[in-house]
């Protein structure tokens, strides 16, 4: 993929992507073939927690999209790449909101497997040349609150990484366009059913994609008009259309007539009044 990005991209591209493509050396071949990159740094905590923290000290506030961000920039250790430091306080009480709800989950599973130890009498038993060893469950009582383990202090925190050297706020704003290219390319694979394509021409590349784009805005441009909800995507436009048939019916000494099979009324509502002109009834022609 990296190969035919770098013959059929112009010169100084941006590609982005996820952690999970985030090596040095996708990175290498990136800025090898001329490109540029915009990806995600694992969240390791350590690394996190290092990077922080003099995030106050050098951080600028921002709205993106109606949502408020603290931003600090950094030079990487990678010669050429720059790091993108980035708070959100709506995205840190979420996260906080979610492992808390997870902890609550595992108490209450705690508590199942305390009352399943004490029915049993032992949690797991082993054995051994002198017998069987028992594990018993023992409650500790505490006098402190019980905090939560899956907190790790860098919630709310994410960081970009990139060859770019430009404000926050604009590598962020072109991060979010990701969501938009990965919604377009899932568009067009799960409703145009697009192939993979294998061509190292640009204009061959660009070809197949616009032809299978013009077929997935009409199938869009078709569910927006159809006024029946039982049409709700592309999966069940295609097998209801698959299900109409066109039978041929050959009556004894008469004219041979054409009768539209399983027309439903979710096709009706797509197709109109327009196949009842093949709904001939003259079928007592036969005998």
């Amino acid at each position: 993929m990296l190969k035919v990005c770098t013959k059929i991209l112009d010169r100084g591209s941006l590609l982005m992507f996820d952690c999970g493509a985030n090596t040095p050396k996708v990175k290498d071949t990136i800025v090898e073939g001329g490109l540029n990159y915009l990806t995600l740094k694992p969240k390791k905590v350590g690394t996190y927690k290092n990077l922080i923290k003099s995030f106050d000290k050098e951080c600028e506030k921002f709205d993106c999209n109606g949502v408020g961000y603290l931003s600090a920039k950094k030079p990487s250790k990678r010669p050429g790449e720059f790091l993108y430091i980035y708070f959100s306080k709506k995205l840190c009480e979420d996260q906080l909101h979610k492992k808390d709800s997870k902890f609550k989950k595992r108490m209450t599973k705690g508590d199942e497997l305390i009352k399943k130890a004490k029915r049993h009498k032992a949690i797991q038993m082993f054995p051994s040349k002198e017998g069987w060893i028992g594990l018993y469950p023992e409650i500790q009582r505490s006098l402190a609150d019980i905090h939560t383990p899956y907190i790790t202090g860098i919630e709310g925190f994410f960081i970009l990484e990139s060859s770019l050297d430009a404000e926050p706020r604009k590598i962020l704003e072109l991060y979010k366009q990701r969501d938009v290219a990965e919604k377009f390319i899932r568009g067009m694979k799960e409703g145009g059913e697009i192939r993979p394509i294998r061509h190292w021409n640009k204009y061959a590349i660009i070809g197949a994609l616009f032809i299978c784009f013009l077929a997935t805005a009409i199938i869009n441009l078709t569910l927006n008009l159809c006024k029946n909800p039982d049409v709700k995507n592309f999966k069940l436009l295609k097998k209801y259309l698959g299900n109409l048939t066109l039978t041929v019916v050959y009556p004894q000494n008469a004219f041979r007539i054409r009768v539209v099979s399983n027309l439903s009324p979710p096709i009706r509502a797509v197709l109109g009044d327009f196949p009842l002109k093949y709904g001939d009834k003259n079928l007592n022609l036969r005998g």
